[in-house]
């Protein structure tokens, strides 16, 4: 028990680190040897949606973008990156009403705010982009 909860500690570093990667390697171990371990679920969820965005495989960021948002649907930071994933995929009104609902639900995480200007830009609709 006790090497599981370094190995998932060794991971969390590796994602906020920037290396994704890494972090996925020792998430998969300990999700075989610990399989209902929510924790490591979740971040591998985040290491994958993270490493495929990079890779530009964006379906299958989204996927496990969505996989980790159900493990912990009030972590703004994952929600936001579930908008993201949206946006890449170009499913635009889908990142727009997830960053909406976000924004409204946490005022104070001005990564929504950043997001959601950036998807109504991306969109082509400046005047909602100059109104959040």
């Amino acid at each position: 028990m006790r090497q599981h909860l370094h190995m998932r500690d060794q991971a969390r570093k590796l994602l906020e680190s920037g290396s994704p990667g890494e972090a996925l390697s020792l998430l998969e171990q300990n999700i075989k040897g610990a399989p209902r371990d929510a924790d490591s679920t979740y971040l591998a969820g985040i290491c994958c949606a993270r490493a495929y965005l990079e890779t530009q495989e964006t379906a299958k960021a989204l996927q496990h973008a969505k996989k980790a948002v159900g493990l912990d649907g009030e972590n703004p930071l994952y929600i936001n990156l579930l908008a993201l994933c949206y946006r890449h995929c170009n499913q635009q009104e889908k990142a727009i009403s997830t960053l909406t609902e976000l924004n409204l639900a946490q005022p104070g995480f001005y990564g929504a705010v950043h997001s959601l200007y950036e998807t109504y830009r991306l969109a082509g609709d400046l005047a909602s982009a100059e109104t959040v």
